[in-house]
């Protein structure tokens, strides 16, 4: 797959392109890209994505909290592990693209650049100034500037329409399960280890305490999960809590993100971690003491390392 990170010199043969966020590559992104090769192996049209960094929401500050499912790093991981995509490209969003109206769009830039001759759409996907751009006015603009195109239904699992927001809302809720069931692969982050208070160490129980490398990046809802750590190239069983560590009755309730790496003793400050959520285990809960804190950690321990056999 050939990643292109801006249009300069760019002149393709003729192509099917869909335009998207591609937040998370769920399993409904996949049957969309499924659907683009086919029609590029059909028509012997080269297959393209195009999607927009940073993303509009944020550029627009329409929704200064919202959180992703993947940053831009993992987008370009999982499209390049997940599909047979021959060009990415990562246009920047910027005032001036969100001013050009969707006809100067597609003349400039899908037409004039990466030769669009097919063009396939998400559902309820519209892009232009003031999301003009609808399936109904582009399929005008099709028959005028010779090319063709189609929208894609939502994909549903159980009769579940598959989205981002739905996954976004399930993770919030701490439903690890169903949403790693329409991911399509477990739910991941990644961050640096960092120095912590070591109380975990005191009571048999050393955590890794994790800085995300991106900000914009979803936390799933607070509590403890069972997780698998990836650190170079080797895969770990842990259990990770996110939250505020009520028992400890710190002051500063500051969320903090800290993983139990099971049969691991390695200094691994200052490096990096990929933690992948398997399954939710419970609430963060207020223990009477550290003794009944640890008791209730070696029972999490029992039940995760049950769930992984």
């Amino acid at each position: 797959m050939e990643i292109h990170r801006n249009l300069k010199d760019i002149k393709l043969k003729k192509s099917v392109i869909s335009i998207g966020t591609f937040d998370g590559m769920h399993c409904g992104h996949l049957k969309l890209i499924k659907h683009l090769n086919e029609i590029a192996k059909k028509y012997c049209l080269i297959s393209v994505l195009l999607t927009f960094f940073p993303h509009p929401r944020i550029v627009l500050k329409k929704d200064k909290n919202l959180k992703f499912l993947s940053d831009l790093e993992e987008k370009i991981f999982l499209i390049k592990k997940k599909t047979k995509i021959e060009h990415l490209f990562i246009i920047e969003f910027t005032k001036e693209i969100y001013e050009m109206s969707a006809l100067d769009f597609i003349k400039k830039i899908l037409l004039k650049k990466l030769n669009l001759k097919y063009l396939i759409l998400g559902p309820d996907h519209h892009f232009g100034k003031n999301r003009e751009g609808s399936f109904e006015n582009l399929l005008k603009f099709s028959k005028k500037l010779d090319f063709q195109m189609e929208k894609i239904s939502y994909f549903q699992k159980n009769n579940i329409k598959i989205s981002s927001s739905k996954i976004r809302n399930l993770l919030l809720n701490g439903d690890i399960k169903t949403s790693n069931f329409y991911l399509n692969y477990d739910y991941f982050f990644s961050g640096k280890v960092i120095k912590g208070k070591q109380i975990g160490r005191k009571i048999g129980f050393p955590t890794a305490n994790i800085s995300l490398e991106n900000e914009n990046k979803l936390i799933p809802k607070n509590g403890i999960y069972g997780v698998k750590v990836f650190y170079k190239n080797q895969f770990y069983d842990g259990m990770l809590n996110i939250g505020h560590r009520p028992t400890l009755k710190e002051k500063n309730k500051i969320k903090t993100i800290e993983v139990n790496i099971f049969n691991f003793e390695k200094n691994i400050y200052n490096e990096k971690l990929t933690i992948f959520f398997k399954n939710w285990i419970r609430e963060e809960k207020n223990f009477s003491s550290l003794e009944e804190l640890k008791r209730q950690l070696f029972s999490d321990k029992k039940q995760i390392l049950n769930i992984s056999k």
